[in-house]
């Protein structure tokens, strides 16, 4: 391990004129931890009425989401190599491990503000993230999809239960999204198709095969559409351009745009739920 480190980190200082800032912003994965806060907000907004408990909801999110995904950076050397051709600049500093812990830091404070059971979840929502690279999750197929469908969007039920207690009606629209993240999940497959392929990991795309994968993402997507129409879960029919659009980019295998698009919709949806309840207040 150490040899890699030296290897890559001479690779880095050959280079030279490193933009540190550019190199920060891609290690916390703004995209995706965004995208979890976004989740972790809807469930607040949709179940609570807006008080500061929302921005205790929305920092203990995103820094956990940013804990967890760091971490997992650090695990996960040898195939980031292999699909991004290098590695971020801050997972090979000495001091990767202490950034992650004040991260981690920065999502427990506000998190002791919440109720208890949201508490009590935020806890287990952390343990499971973590516990995924760890335990490397991702290299037990089909487990890796489902563990990820059902751990990312606990932050849903971090923030429902902020104020409210458990509802069939909470359950439904966790079910809802899980559906929804379990497509995130085999689109980072299909997208890191060729290097996890050549570090010999298990993922559905590598053991099912890349069109198959994509024909199961569609289909998900299909599933996802025909739910929220089902239950008339109409506050959530703002984010349909962006899963239709996901849907066509998809079939035209841009994996990046249809990535793109599906974390754009919870990270749009918070902001449209604010807006309908202050519009609602007026």
């Amino acid at each position: 391990m150490y040899n890699f480190k030296q290897k890559c980190l001479i690779r880095w200082e050959s280079e030279g004129n490193i933009n540190y800032l550019e190199e920060f912003i891609r290690f916390i994965r703004p995209k995706i931890c965004l995208f979890i806060t976004g989740i972790a907000v809807t469930g607040y907004l949709l179940f609570n009425p807006i008080n500061t408990t929302f921005f205790y909801v929305a920092f203990s999110s995103f820094f956990a989401a940013v804990a967890v995904y760091t971490f997992n950076q650090f695990t996960d050397k040898q195939e980031d190599l292999l699909n991004k051709k290098r590695l971020n600049f801050f997972i090979l500093n000495n001091h990767a491990l202490t950034i992650i812990f004040c991260f981690l830091f920065l999502s427990i404070v506000p998190a002791f503000f919440l109720s208890t059971k949201s508490l009590i979840i935020y806890i287990s929502w952390i343990i499971i993230g973590m516990s995924y690279s760890i335990f490397r999750i991702k290299e037990i197929f089909p487990l890796k999809n489902i563990y990820t469908a059902l751990f990312m969007p606990l932050g849903f039920l971090v923030g429902a239960l902020s104020n409210s207690e458990f509802t069939l009606e909470i359950a439904k629209v966790f079910l809802t999204i899980v559906v929804l993240v379990f497509v995130v999940s085999l689109i980072g497959d299909l997208r890191d198709f060729k290097g996890d392929k050549s570090a010999g990991i298990p993922t559905v795309a590598v053991v099912l095969g890349y069109e198959l994968t994509k024909k199961i993402a569609l289909f998900c997507l299909l599933i996802f559409i025909g739910w929220l129409f089902y239950l008339r879960y109409i506050v959530f029919y703002s984010i349909l351009p962006f899963v239709f659009l996901a849907l066509f980019f998809l079939i035209k295998n841009d994996i990046l745009k249809t990535r793109i698009l599906i974390l754009s919709s919870f990270m749009f949806l918070p902001i449209f739920l604010v807006l309908k309840n202050l519009l609602e207040v007026i």
